[in-house]
């Protein structure tokens, strides 16, 4: 059993069940307040936002949601 977004971008795997709600989990990204503010924090949290709403879509979008 592997994640699913570890396993779907290989076209070598195929899924062969839908996703186990109950292994599902929150993703927290967490910074300490004082450095919510500098520059190159908020560069890195913006693009790990980014991408992980592009592969929500990904995955939702193979599970027909």
């Amino acid at each position: 059993m592997l994640p699913c977004y570890l396993a779907d971008g290989n076209p070598a795997l195929t899924r062969i069940g839908e996703p186990i709600p109950e292994l599902a989990t929150d993703l927290w990204l967490l910074t300490h307040p004082d450095l919510r503010r500098v520059a190159r924090i908020r560069a890195f949290l913006a693009f790990v936002a980014e991408a992980l709403a592009e592969r929500t879509l990904q995955l939702a979008s193979k599970h027909g949601d």
